[in-house]
């Protein structure tokens, strides 16, 4: 029997998390019981010429620390875990960045590789032990994932490399290891700072980690740990702002800070973070170089952001604007508080309420540009607007997006006061809820800051509104009420379904005045033309299943090709043959065009009608035009006089 000992006290530091050593305990136990009965094995035992068992003491410290020692002294007969392999090399990286600092461990001072290795087996254990693997019973990969976000956090922006370290770090297919993150140079005293701020910090309740955040409206700590423990790698570009800044403020001001200050500077940060475009990792050096900035100022940020110099880069800079009259107004009367804090807190508004500002009339008046305090009399009357607006917004608004109402009121309201739509490449948009898309009520609602005419639009519709009750008949009233606007506009109001065949919510204003609505989002998917489907949908439909129309059945052809127009069919049947009309629209008005049968094969009695009509030859086609207020009396009088004509 051969025992090496090893003389690395962090091998056995481990052995709770080891079912192996306890295996090994269990073994020794079982021997005693076989061999306790046994008569002169001490002799063999301490027979210098033949031992039955040796010893040999193997001083690593004076080996290189490479994985493959490791690996092959490993008692265990298997290979060292990545965080057992990490922790042994770590230390000693850590002897090498602090060699001479020190930190107090249980009323002791120890170096940083002690403080390190005894917290990592005690209380960093504690708070990593609920998240072990249920089969193996170990937290390698839970911990090893928090020092890859904490690593992705300490980057500096101003190194060349950030951007590579950046894509790496969220390379999910990139595994821990010591190896991965020590030839990039990741673990530097940057990361162990501040790894050590955060794991005493989320310790210190034991098994759960530690909340040092008031409340979790602007930084969910429990989330994400969670997110943390899980897959770092799915950390977004503003979760990485925000856990930066976190960290930060706890780096900094982690013995003894106030929850205020901490609360006020988390908000600011949450705010820009979540309403800053983030695309590449160059958005988000921007941003952490721009926290840097204003670190200093955190524990007075508001105060910070209500000086006239105040300069802040790095990120949205009309959310910036924002959060410095939102700044001025908290420190002008508290009670502004209360209000701006509910708004913010609204699912979909997220921190982004300028347009509230600008709708009840805050933003332009002249002390939010420093010309004259606000007096009390002022706020109060700027309050009562913003309480208005703000009911009206969460009426309108959930926290996901659009309260949508039947038939598209909301957006058939909107039309009736203006054209709100926004331009999403060479269609527009009625809008939708996902805030990162260009064309979304989000983008429309962040446009009130600048003024722009489709903000314009809406803030004329919530002026109209009398409240938020019965606000479908107030919608309705609304929408009958539109008069004198464009025809497309009308079709729309006139028509929800043609709302509804948007299934992105696209429609495309083509060159030649046509305007399409669009299933997808390009002309190659099925699309159909607004006024021949406005003229199906709102009357033919309706027409043909009420028994209105006694010879003619309407059908609606849409294409997916950009060569064939959509358009109305119109099928009947004069005797025995076949009659088939199209409706197309063209410019400004419909063309009603006898498909079937050829001119020259129709009786001269069908032949005369048609020209009684209206119908005239034009090419090889009958063909009348008929303008939007005509088409319907047109139609209606066609398939009389072919009723007339079936009857005779």
């Amino acid at each position: 029997v051969s025992v090496l000992i090893i003389d690395q006290p962090w091998y056995f530091r481990n052995w709770r998390l080891d079912p192996t050593i306890q295996s090994a305990l269990v073994m020794l136990d079982d021997l005693h019981k076989y061999f306790r009965s046994e008569q002169g094995l001490y002799a063999r035992l301490i027979d210098t010429e033949r031992p039955a068992i040796t010893f040999q003491l193997l001083d690593l410290k004076h080996f290189g620390l490479s994985d493959d020692l490791y690996i092959k002294m490993n008692a265990r007969g298997k290979p060292l875990t990545p965080f057992e392999t990490f922790k042994a090399r770590y230390e000693q990286t850590l002897k090498d960045l602090f060699p001479k600092e020190q930190r107090v461990l249980d009323g002791q001072y120890v170096s940083m590789a002690e403080f390190f290795a005894r917290r990592m087996d005690t209380s960093w254990a504690d708070l990593f032990w609920p998240h072990r693997d249920p089969n193996s019973n170990v937290f390698d990969a839970a911990v090893m994932n928090v020092f890859r976000a904490v690593i992705l956090i300490t980057r500096s922006p101003q190194a060349d490399g950030f951007g590579e370290d950046v894509n790496l770090l969220r390379n999910r297919f990139r595994k821990n290891s010591y190896a991965f993150f020590h030839q990039r140079d990741w673990l530097d005293r940057p990361f162990s700072e501040m790894l050590a701020v955060l794991l005493e910090a989320w310790s210190a309740a034991g098994s759960d980690i530690g909340m040092q955040f008031p409340d979790g409206r602007y930084f969910n700590e429990k989330a994400v740990f969670d997110k943390l423990l899980s897959d770092p790698t799915t950390l977004g570009y503003e979760d990485i702002v925000q856990l930066a800044a976190y960290g930060q403020y706890l780096k900094t001001h982690g013995d003894k800070f106030e929850s205020t200050d901490f609360q006020a500077w988390m908000r600011v940060v949450f705010n820009l973070s979540v309403n800053t475009e983030y695309n590449r990792p160059a958005d988000l050096q921007r941003s952490l170089a721009a926290l840097n900035t204003l670190a200093p100022h955190m524990t007075s940020i508001l105060d910070y952001l209500a000086r006239a110099d105040s300069e802040i880069t790095g990120f949205n800079q009309q959310q910036v604007a924002e959060e410095k009259l939102k700044a001025k107004l908290l420190i002008a009367d508290n009670t502004w508080r209360v209000l701006i804090e509910r708004a913010e807190g609204h699912g979909y508004f997220r921190g982004q309420i300028g347009f509230l500002l600008a709708f009840s009339g805050v933003s332009v008046h002249p002390a939010a540009e420093g010309e004259e305090p606000w007096t009390h009399e002022t706020t109060l009357r700027l309050q009562h607007e913003f309480k208005g607006v703000l009911q009206q917004a969460s009426a309108m608004f959930g926290d996901s997006g659009l309260n949508s109402l039947p038939d598209y009121r909301w957006e058939r309201a909107l039309l009736a006061l203006g054209n709100y739509l926004l331009a999403a490449r060479r269609n527009d948009s009625f809008l939708v809820n996902a805030q990162a898309e260009p064309a979304s009520w989000k983008r429309l609602l962040r446009g009130a800051w600048s003024g722009s005419p489709q903000a314009a639009v809406l803030c004329s519709l919530w002026k109209r509104l009398q409240g938020t009750a019965n606000l479908e008949a107030q919608l309705d009233a609304v929408i009958a009420e539109a008069s004198g606007i464009e025809d497309w506009r009308a079709a729309l109001i006139a028509t929800p379904a043609a709302i509804g065949y948007c299934h992105q919510r696209m429609i495309r204003h083509a060159e030649n005045a046509r305007t399409y609505l669009l299933k997808k989002l390009q002309m190659n998917g099925a699309h159909a033309e607004l006024f021949t489907y406005c003229l199906y949908a709102q009357t033919l439909q309706s027409a043909d299943r009420e028994g209105r129309l006694q010879v003619l059945t309407p059908y609606y052809e849409e294409t997916n090709t950009a060569e064939e127009e959509p358009h109305v069919r119109l099928r009947g049947h004069h005797g025995d043959r076949l009659l088939i009309f199209v409706i197309e629209f063209d410019y400004v008005q419909y063309e009603i065009k006898l498909l079937e049968p050829h001119p020259e094969f129709l009786p001269d009695p069908l032949l005369a009608l048609f020209q009684k009509i209206g119908f005239a030859l034009t090419g090889t086609h009958l063909v009348k035009h008929s303008t939007i207020d005509n088409i319907e009396s047109d139609i209606f009088e066609l398939d009389r006089h072919l009723q007339i004509m079936r009857r005779n």
